[in-house]
């Protein structure tokens, strides 16, 4: 299950910072990004993101795309490149660090998961823990609509 592979990220994680706050998902976003462009620097701090510290937890498939982060506007970035089934997360200080996917690199998915993954993409499934929202899923219902709207790259249903 992917609940049970995201927690044994987190006890994985916690094994090498000890104060990385305990989490359990209450959801998960899915990003699609079927191009070369990846999505601008943002915090996770929108109201379905969750308020509190506890980690995100990010799963990386398909294409390879530069990962970037820092605390503040003012600092350097500094990134790592993300591979397919690569996992990152943040939480405790640096749960609301600004991130950036910078760029996707084309055609760097896997042989075994090219017949799997529409065309030629990347996935991102972030588990997010924020029992505030429970029970207004539909206020944040972005996906099973029929409008989309490209986004840095990355196509997107929107509401409406």
């Amino acid at each position: 299950r992917l609940l049970d592979v995201c927690r044994q990220q987190l006890i994985l994680a916690q094994k090498h910072d000890a104060e990385l706050p305990d989490m359990w998902p209450t959801h998960l976003l899915l990003l699609c990004y079927t191009g070369v462009k990846g999505i601008g620097w943002h915090r996770d701090n929108g109201i379905n993101d969750g308020t509190s510290d506890h980690p995100v937890i990010s799963f990386s498939l398909g294409n390879t795309c530069d990962f970037a982060l820092k605390h503040r506007e003012d600092l350097p970035e500094r990134w790592v490149r993300l591979q397919s089934g690569d996992v990152i997360l943040f939480g405790g200080a640096c749960r609301m660090m600004l991130h950036s996917v910078t760029k996707v690199e084309k055609g760097t998915t896997p042989e075994v998961l090219r017949k799997v993954l529409p065309r030629d993409t990347r996935l991102n499934f972030t588990f997010r823990d924020a029992p505030e929202v429970l029970g207004r899923e539909d206020d944040f219902r972005y996906f099973g609509t029929t409008r989309r709207k490209e986004v840095d790259g990355a196509r997107c249903k929107m509401p409406g």
